[in-house]
């Protein structure tokens, strides 16, 4: 794991938003050689993405909205201070109460969108920056976030900001890394990972996060493209394959633990999705059984180690129904709103934003600020000007969407 950033000399240059003086391979490699970057070298990392010719705004949008969707529905009742109050929810499910919008979940990934969509690409320095501005701002702020605020108040270099080495273990930096997509829509090149790696750097420094970051990116991308729902291995394998190539740190088995699971086992996170993630579904064990804080096989905190097995599971057994999907997620997970937004972006890829309840778009007040509301659909209506219209052999109809492969259009 990477060194704690405190101790990091400093760097002697700092370039300000919209300098973009390097570009996503001359910010990896400096990073890594000055050791501010904790990422193993891998063939990944020189690889293009599959190309999407057929790509339909439809599903780009869908992994947008899906993310705000699913952080707002679940941030009433966030964790286990908000556990009795689940029941409070509506049937079907909808937003409880007025405040309709987001957690800093979806904050930072909108404004993560906002600064691509001004500069055009995606600048870590220039996010870090936004994000040390708004921190006030931030609603619901984790402990890796809170250590950020403190650190970008204290000045110095953005890449002195971020939570490293253990510490980095939790979610998150992978629930704010789905905009990064946009900016490669147009060419597919290999720097889409790259910028993904330095998309989570901002906040988090350490090989769990990256890898994370890196396979969720990738079943993203894939979705876009699908055109039926994937079988259950299909998500454990493409994930845990990605994974294995950034991170092979093993755990080992702490009779400590209070998640049974986690008291046995000894493996890597992809070890532990194709052993006892993939257990669990064959056995027919529902997602409360696997993710409920208090008996849940391996629960559904904040640490990555239970929220990508509770990702991976949810998408295994409802990965053909975004709304009952939603509504486990919301209902029976503990980090409901970080997992619910991360269901909501690989479902609204694979789906589309045809394929969300109308009622849910609909009922999003948009915000990302308290004062900017409706801001979430128009950036995504300027990211589609910017990034998306005007590709050429695009294979969309006239208004350049079409549904996913269970749309309810």
């Amino acid at each position: 794991m990477g060194r704690d950033l405190d101790d990091a000399p400093r760097r002697g240059r700092d370039e300000g938003p919209g300098d973009l003086p390097r570009n996503s391979r001359e910010w990896f490699e400096d990073l890594r050689e000055q050791g501010l970057l904790d990422v193993r070298p891998a063939p990944i990392f020189e690889a293009a993405p599959a190309p999407l010719p057929d790509l339909n705004w439809d599903r780009v949008e869908g992994a947008l909205v899906g993310l705000a969707v699913g952080d707002a529905l679940a941030m009433p009742t966030e964790g286990l201070s908000g556990w009795r109050r689940r029941s409070r929810y509506p049937e079907p499910l909808h937003y409880m109460g007025k405040w309709r919008g987001p957690s800093d979940d979806s904050q930072m990934a909108f404004w993560t969108l906002e600064q691509i969509v001004r500069d055009g690409r995606f600048d870590p320095a220039a996010t870090a920056r936004l994000f040390s501005e708004r921190s006030e701002e931030l609603i619901g702020l984790g402990s890796a976030g809170r250590r950020f605020r403190h650190r970008a108040r204290n000045g110095g270099n953005w890449e002195r900001w971020a939570t490293s080495g253990t510490r980095a273990q939790g979610n998150g930096a992978l629930v704010r890394v789905a905009p990064i997509i946009v900016p490669h829509l147009r060419c597919a090149t290999s720097d889409l990972w790259l910028d993904t790696v330095l998309c989570g750097r901002v906040t988090h420094d350490g090989q769990m996060s990256a890898a994370c970051c890196v396979a969720l990116v990738h079943l993203i991308w894939s979705c876009l493209s699908l055109g039926a729902v994937p079988t259950p291995e299909w998500w454990v394998g493409e994930f845990a394959r990605i994974y294995r190539e950034l991170d092979d740190t093993s755990a080992r088995a702490d009779a400590t633990d209070a998640r049974p699971l986690l008291r046995k086992f000894s493996g890597d996170l992809a070890d532990f999705l194709e052993g006892p993630v993939m257990s669990a579904f064959q056995s027919g064990r529902t997602v409360r059984a696997v993710c409920d804080p208090y008996e849940g096989l391996w629960g559904s905190g904040p640490d990555l180690r239970e929220t990508v097995p509770s990702l991976i599971f949810i998408l295994m057994k409802e990965g053909a129904d975004f709304e009952r999907a939603m509504d486990l997620t919301v209902r029976y997970t503990r980090d409901n709103d970080t997992i619910g937004a991360l269901v909501g972006t690989v479902l609204g890829a694979l789906h589309g934003l045809s394929g969300i309840p109308q009622r849910w778009v609909r009922g999003h007040s948009g915000v990302t600020r308290r004062k900017d509301k409706g801001q979430v659909f128009h950036l995504v209506r300027d990211a589609r000007a910017k990034f998306f219209d005007g590709r050429s052999e695009d294979g969309t109809d006239g208004d350049g969407r079409r549904p996913g492969p269970h749309s309810n259009a």
